[in-house]
């Protein structure tokens, strides 16, 4: 079907009305209109009575005219026009003068709408056909209010109904005969009656006066309708004679504004009670309306926040205006963005905004992904770690039986060259050299956390005091040393050595950082767990370690505790310092933070869970020299062939009978075969096939009270969670020397069959 055309002419004084009237129409399902637009009353009156429109719309005040005056004048000059008056406040009390005088409708403006506008237009110019038919008809009246779609009553002083229209019929479903007769009041809700009754009363105290109601009258079958209405005393008119009543059927106004009532009072729920910052913006870019999730994101209080501007909250290189066209234009936007709250502060969010949902209104949804962002960093940066520390405990573990066997076989062959001057210093540089790469495998476990812990219960402050000697010497005369400690400090446990090693590391640090002299301060403290660890214990205590050297910046103090990362000179330093603090802190169950600028000097602090235990010392077995040997049977199981021909000669040279296996269960048929006493198994930890806790397991169901020391570059099977040695385990860490071969295997052994020599 061909869209059609429809030219409409506003009369009307104020240019806000033909902008809110263009605007309506734009809008038109059915045809296509074309506005134009005169305030003065002459100019509108020639056009109309030139007929070179198709609609008139006519605003009541014009200056020094009315609307009335200009619908009179036409008719007078014997011009038909579809004319619709529009009133304003007050304009209901012109309805039926308007309609008298010739205008085919009017309007609410305070009511207007693009359906009702519409809908009034297309239905005036199909009337003003048939008017003009009827122009000279006796009937002129009678027409108008018969095709009028607002339903007309006459009514006696009493409400009795004299006179229908046949719109009337049709919007309440009634015979003309079935309403002729009755009282109004019969059909009107009955507790909206005596609101009725009241009006009514008061329109027949004010003749001419167009008295507004609503109220629910009765259909022919039952429903209630909701109608709005305007009643005029015209008792006094000889041409009238009755009280007239315009009704108009609003009921599906009623249930359309039930239901948009009912949707705000859900888009408002869900609009503050949404976790997302939420807000409305306007064309202008400034925020309407925002929910309390935004007023917590953007700082502000509620009032205040819709007062600003999107600009305020953009970075300042930001293209706001550009931007926002295009979003306009778009009518959805989804990303990211950074949202600027003051100079320092800056958030990044996950912006979704959709233009439009409302007129002139535009809903933005605002996402704060600040802490998920770091979080995301934070757990890549965790998984290199690990990654990084597998590798490092795996290297560390095959490196150290090397290194068992470098060693062992360096210090043998240095016993047996004792008067050779030349081949001893060679070979004591060959030891100093593995002992140093021992060191660094060493540090490489405690960064992996897999090293073996051998905690007790113990003051921090003991801890501290036992190492300040020797942090002194290490850290020159330039730099002074300052020890708090706090009385009645808190018991943690841990390894002692470990903790030891952790003051090492961090005093070089800092003696490192303060290379023209400075202060170090060791502290202790009874301390609450930072709110940044997850899972903290329910008390600490506080290992804090401060210099006044040159500080880190923010960039240092990302990447402090990865291994083998150094801000030293080659060959000043292998970057394993502060990762294996981090690894001995991390396997003791601890948390570490650091503070720190640069020229402002660093503050590190260890947290440790506070334990509720009695002190331990260590404990030594005495009267077990470096030449004591022994006649037990040993079963020793390694695969790794240097090491084990290392151990097999070192225990036979003290005198112990040596079965030899290459694995566990080469290591059980010999046990089988073997006809005597079987009195130490020395293993290693990890081997193919079965490992030696399993064997070890199965040979001690067999034989109760076999001792069984572990060996290994690492031992994650040996020992507990965390590579905490349990009760009872007996271990030696790889590497080790003869000497400490010997003396440990006589230690676990008893000093009881002990040959001193």
């Amino acid at each position: 079907m061909t869209e059609r055309i429809i030219r409409v002419l506003l009369i009307d004084d104020n240019e806000d009305d033909f902008i809110l009237t263009q605007r309506l129409l734009r809008s038109a399902r059915f045809d296509r209109f074309q506005v134009e637009w005169t305030p003065r009353f002459d100019e509108g009156l020639n056009a109309v009575q030139a007929r070179k429109h198709d609609a008139y719309l006519i605003d009541h005040r014009l200056g020094d005219r009315t609307g009335l005056d200009l619908i009179r004048a036409t008719v007078a000059a014997g011009c038909i026009a579809p004319m619709i008056l529009l009133t304003g406040s007050g304009g209901d009390g012109l309805v039926l003068d308007a309609l008298l005088a010739g205008a085919s409708d009017y309007l609410d403006k305070n009511r207007l709408d693009e359906y009702l506008l519409e809908h009034s237009i297309r239905n005036a110019i199909d009337r003003a056909l048939h008017f003009e038919e009827l122009r000279k008809s006796e009937e002129l009246f009678r027409a108008l209010v018969e095709n009028l779609s607002d339903g007309i009553e006459r009514l006696g002083r009493d409400g009795t109904i004299l006179y229908v229209s046949r719109s009337t019929t049709g919007i309440l479903g009634y015979t003309i005969d079935e309403l002729i007769g009755h009282n109004l009041f019969e059909f009107i809700h009955p507790d909206d009656r005596p609101g009725a009754m009241r009006l009514f009363s008061e329109c027949l105290n004010r003749p001419g006066a167009a008295i507004t109601n609503q109220y629910r009258h009765r259909s022919a079958d039952g429903a209630w309708k909701h109608l709005e209405v305007v009643t005029v005393n015209r008792l006094g008119d000889s041409a009238v004679r009755a009280v007239v009543v315009t009704m108009r059927d609003i009921s599906e106004r009623k249930e359309n504004e039930r239901d948009l009532h009912e949707r705000e009072r859900q888009f408002r729920a869900l609009f503050d009670a949404a976790l997302d910052a939420m807000v409305l913006v306007g064309d202008d870019r400034r925020f309407l309306d925002a929910n309390p999730a935004a007023a917590q994101l953007f700082r502000l209080p509620r009032e205040e926040l819709t007062q600003q501007f999107i600009d305020r909250f953009c970075p300042p290189e930001f293209p706001v205006i550009e931007k926002w066209t295009e979003f306009i234009e778009a009518g959805e936007f989804k990303g990211t963005f950074t949202l600027t709250l003051d100079e320092k502060t800056r958030r990044e969010v996950e912006l979704s905004a959709r233009a439009h949902v409302l007129p002139g209104r535009h809903l933005v949804v605002v996402r704060d992904v600040t802490e998920r962002n770091e979080m995301e960093i934070r757990l890549r940066q965790g998984a290199k770690m690990e990654a990084v520390g597998r590798l490092a405990g795996g290297i560390a573990h095959d490196f150290n039986n090397l290194l068992t066997a470098i060693l062992g076989s360096a210090e043998l062959l240095s016993l047996d060259l004792e008067h050779v001057g030349t081949a001893k210093e060679d070979l004591e540089e060959i030891r100093k050299a593995a002992t140093r790469a021992a060191s660094l495998t060493q540090q490489l476990l405690a960064f992996s956390r897999r090293q073996v812990l051998n905690p007790k219960t113990l003051d921090l402050n003991t801890v501290v005091e036992g190492t300040r000697r020797m942090l002194g010497r290490l850290i020159g005369e330039d730099i002074e040393l300052i020890t708090r400690s706090l009385p009645r400090l808190g018991r943690v446990r841990a390894d002692p050595t470990q903790l030891e090693q952790i003051l090492l590391n961090l005093a070089i640090n800092s003696r490192d950082a303060m290379p023209e002299g400075g202060t170090l301060i060791i502290s202790t403290e009874n301390a609450e767990a930072p709110a940044e660890w997850k899972d903290p214990p329910s008390a600490c205590v506080a290992l804090v370690v401060t210099d006044t050297g040159n500080g880190m910046t923010e960039h240092t103090r990302a990447h402090l505790f990865e291994p083998f990362f150094t801000t030293k000179e080659i060959g000043k330093g292998t970057g394993l310092g502060l990762a294996t603090v981090y690894g001995i802190v991390k396997q003791s169950g601890g948390y570490i933070t650091v503070e720190s600028a640069p020229a402002s000097g660093t503050s590190i602090r260890i947290y440790l869970p506070r334990v509720d235990a009695p002190l331990e010392t260590s404990s030594v077995t005495p009267g077990l020299g470096t030449a004591a040997r022994g006649s037990e049977t040993i079963l020793l199981v390694e695969d790794e062939i240097a090491v084990r021909r290392l151990a097999r000669r070192v225990l036979r040279s003290k005198g112990y009978l040596v079965l030899e296996a290459a694995n566990a269960r080469e290591a059980l048929r010999l046990v089988s075969e073997h006809s005597g006493p079987l009195d130490l198994v020395l293993t290693d930890v990890v081997m193919p096939g079965m490992s030696g806790p399993e064997m070890a397991e199965r040979l001690t169901q067999e034989q109760p009270g076999l001792r069984v020391l572990y060996m290994s570059g690492y031992a994650d099977e040996a020992v507990g969670h965390h590579g905490v040695l349990e009760a009872g385990v007996e271990f030696l860490q790889k590497p080790f020397t003869p000497q400490d071969l010997a003396q440990r295997v006589r230690e676990v052994l008893g000093p009881n069959n002990a040959i001193e020599q």
